[in-house]
């Protein structure tokens, strides 16, 4: 697909930054550890973030025409069969997320247009729930965005540079805001900064395994680079170098999260925030309102002009929490569908028009629509069975999410043996290096998922902790049956 000559190297590291880096995970990192979150990022990076980074770069350099993401980095390097089963995996733990999304979606407007959040509103209008009026303003959002991705990554271009803006446009907010308290209050950080608070938990995590619990959390505040790296093919010229743009961003949003979590303290001390009516829900707007008060009271303003400026605080950030979701829905709409449906064109051997395989795939958004659209329905309108089985669903593919991303790192060595003389954009060519990065990625999903299951047994949650276990097993039979019904009959799914 032809990109429009005004797409740059600019919009593109916009594009990768905002994808990855969440000004919530930031605000969450300095209410759950303070400083202590620094240290934690800056391990994640290590074991797990850029070494990420460097194995997509590689993958990218050499499946830079491929459309599949995760089944083109996984068909050679192991058999048809694995890349297909983790390729639907990867699609099955998306399905389930655009589905909670898409009814998110409805939070931050409502900030926006009327200063509070009434989607759990007891209040009915025209013999409707506002959870039913919720659900069907999601249908409607599902058929736009829909048809916003029929316009392929043209669109979802557009949605995640201007998300990107308002993102960078907020946290230079953010970042103003607490420079103007640090300097009002003589150079002293409303949360002191020591070296031993780089080492003690501030925040609301205190106990070991809480803390443990933060290297999950830091892992998960990474994510994205695959989705991001899947629309590789799109990216025109830039195409050549997009190793290079992932390695960037990466140093980049490195460095905001932990220039995000120093300038917080500077404006809020987090002893005085941690013990108030707030959770990881409402956190980025209660995060504002504390920094537009603390500036409301350095400058003495009045009650009035206080609450002025808290609501454009406030509404700045739904605003920025909106757009930002609308990017994610339009790049989850399409990259995971059009990766499932490449897997199946592989294994049929499909040598087909560019304009056949965009009737194929708008076809497919379409079936997916009606799917995601079925689901918003049925949990919308309060029925019990849908709703206890999308939970149950969840919960499944929290792991299986997880594996494809597994399964990349551990094939890593011997795609590196495939293409040994590529010019890789990466400095990586040294064999040991190269199973080092694999062994340090593979390992930090792998404790990740131990995590995870351990955080159930811990609290007792013994049914959650089967299903996070049994979700992966029953996807991937369910796979399986996909697989097989595609070798068998390829013709019935053209």
């Amino acid at each position: 697909m032809a990109l429009n000559k005004k797409f740059t190297r600019a919009k593109l590291l916009i594009i990768i930054i905002t994808t990855v880096f969440s000004f919530s995970s930031m605000s969450d990192a300095f209410f759950l550890k303070s400083y202590s979150a620094i240290p934690w990022f800056i391990l994640c990076a290590i074991v797990y973030f850029f070494p990420y980074c460097i194995i997509l770069s590689d993958l990218t350099s050499v499946y830079q025409d491929e459309k599949g993401g995760v089944y083109s980095w996984l068909k050679e390097t192991n058999t048809e069969k694995v890349a297909f089963i983790a390729t639907f995996l990867w699609y099955g733990s998306y399905f389930t997320w655009i589905i909670s999304l898409v009814m998110k979606t409805w939070i931050p407007l409502s900030i926006l247009i009327f200063g509070k959040d009434l989607t759990g509103s007891n209040q009915s209008v025209w013999h409707l729930s506002a959870i039913q009026w919720v659900g069907i303003l999601s249908i409607l959002l599902i058929i736009v965005m829909t048809l916003a991705t029929f316009g392929g990554f043209r669109n979802i271009s557009f949605f995640s540079v201007m998300s990107g803006r308002f993102m960078l446009f907020l946290v230079s907010v953010m970042f103003v805001g607490s420079l103007f308290l640090f300097i009002g209050h003589h150079g002293q950080f409303a949360e002191p900064l020591h070296v031993n608070n780089l080492f003690k938990s501030q925040g609301q995590f205190q106990t070991p395994i809480e803390n443990l619990s933060f290297l999950l959390f830091g892992i998960t505040a990474f994510g994205g680079l695959d989705t991001v790296s899947s629309l590789v093919n799109n990216t025109g010229e830039l195409k050549r170098n997009f190793g290079k743009y992932l390695l960037v961003s990466g140093i980049v949003i490195l460095s905001m999260y932990i220039l995000g979590v120093i300038f917080w303290g500077a404006g809020i001390n987090v002893q005085e925030f941690i013990h108030g009516p707030y959770h990881l829900g409402n956190l980025m707007y209660g995060l504002m309102g504390q920094l537009s008060l603390n500036i409301t009271n350095l400058l003495g303003l009045s009650a009035s002009a206080g609450a002025v400026l808290t609501t454009i605080f406030m509404r700045l950030t739904a605003l920025t929490l909106f757009t930002a979701y609308i990017s994610l829905l339009s790049i989850l709409f399409f990259v995971p569908i059009r990766s499932l449906l490449e897997s199946i064109r592989g294994m049929r051997g499909d040598n087909v028009t560019e304009e056949r395989q965009k009737i194929q795939l708008k076809k497919a958004l379409g079936l997916q629509a009606v799917f995601i659209a079925l689901f918003v329905f049925v949990l919308s309108f309060q029925n019990q069975w849908a709703a206890a089985l999308y939970n149950k669903l969840t919960i499944m593919t929290n792991i299986s999410r997880s594996i494809p991303y597994l399964l990349v790192a551990l094939s890593y060595p011997k795609f590196k043996q495939l293409y040994p003389t590529h010019p890789y954009l990466s400095f990586v060519n040294n064999k040991k290096v190269t199973y080092l990065l694999s062994g340090l990625v593979a390992l930090a999903v792998f404790l990740g998922i131990v995590f995870s299951v351990y955080q159930k047994i811990s609290v007792k949650q013994f049914v959650d902790a089967s299903w996070l276990v049994s979700g992966p097993l029953l996807f991937s039979v369910v796979g399986y049956v996909f697989y097989k019904m595609i070798v068998k009959n390829p013709n019935k799914l053209a």
